[in-house]
């Protein structure tokens, strides 16, 4: 441990722009079907240690992460094998054994194992960041729901699922962005603070404004400002904010959340519902490329063309 925390002295040197390489790996099999057992590609990798490390029965293998990609390393048992130094080699075998979470840099061929799994044979071993706090053991991952929630960051790494949702929000909210704009809408930012509460029933917070000396809320909807820019002359308008309610709280409702509100001149439901439909379904194709998705078990057919049903 204490040799780990020494080799930690000029890390920002390994610190460089990636490759392109690393950014398609191993995603491209057709050029990577070439590499024969051990290739000669060198390049330099900067990596968090696992989603955490997954270890195998055989000293000197680990699978580190980088962005959503992954990969195996390497290194012989004896550093003599490979070249690599020997404070290296002892560096690299401790982070194997310390435990997931640690930030390594490495460098090193890509290789075939015996196997055919594509990997990486280190021949230079960066040690950048020790992590201090053991993560959950892999077996059963993080499972406490509050703990989920509380540390996100750590649910993030544990779990590929919450990695999953995260990657696809920003892609649902420019699906969004795209087809509003598509429409002829105009995306705009109203007020978070705001001395009146419209657009909702809901207990606010409240916070004061010093240079006014005025008490005020934070807001409980996008409404009202909404409509005054239709008012404006802005006639199709739409907002993607956050809005705050001072109430219960679970695993599905946060008092800080994110709507989507929009209004358009001279429109009816009619054209809610095609805005509504146009704005799922395609969000839908854009990013699974299917109308088929399945919740809790159900399959749901997003094809366009949903039928209208009446409220009575």
């Amino acid at each position: 441990m204490q040799a780990i925390f020494e080799s930690i002295n000029n890390v920002f040197a390994f610190i460089g722009p990636l490759s392109d390489f690393l950014w398609d790996f191993p995603t491209n099999f057709e050029w990577y079907a070439n590499i024969p057992l051990l290739g000669n590609f060198s390049f330099a990798i900067i990596l968090l240690l696992g989603s955490g490390i997954y270890f195998s029965f055989r000293i000197g293998f680990m699978q580190i992460t980088h962005f959503k990609k992954g990969i195996k390393i390497m290194t012989e048992k004896r550093a003599v094998d490979t070249g690599i130094s020997p404070l290296a080699a002892f560096l690299l075998s401790s982070a194997m054994r310390v435990g997931p979470g640690n930030i390594i840099g490495v460098t090193g061929d890509v290789m075939r194992t015996n196997t055919g799994e594509l990997s990486i044979k280190v021949s230079e071993y960066t040690h950048l960041v020790k992590a201090l706090r053991p993560l959950p053991e892999k077996f059963h991952g993080l499972q406490d729901v509050e703990e989920r929630y509380r540390r996100r960051y750590v649910d993030l790494i544990m779990n590929e699922e919450s990695k999953r949702v995260a990657f696809l929000r920003p892609k649902i909210i420019r699906c969004i962005q795209n087809f509003m704009d598509g429409e002829g809408f105009t995306e705009v930012e109203t007020p978070v603070l705001t001395t009146l509460l419209t657009g909702a029933s809901a207990r606010p917070f409240v916070t004061h404004h010093n240079a006014q000396n005025l008490d005020m809320y934070l807001r409980i909807a996008t409404e009202l400002p909404l409509k005054r820019l239709i008012v404006g002359g802005i006639e199709r308008v739409y907002e993607i904010g956050r809005i705050f309610r001072n109430e219960g709280m679970d695993t599905k409702h946060n008092p800080e959340f994110t709507t989507v509100e929009l209004y358009e001149a001279y429109a009816d439901f009619h054209d809610m519902m095609d805005i509504a439909e146009g704005i799922i379904s395609g969000a839908a194709k854009e990013i699974l490329g299917t109308y088929e998705v399945e919740w809790m078990g159900e399959k749901i057919d997003l094809t366009p063309g949903w039928r209208r049903l009446t409220m009575v």
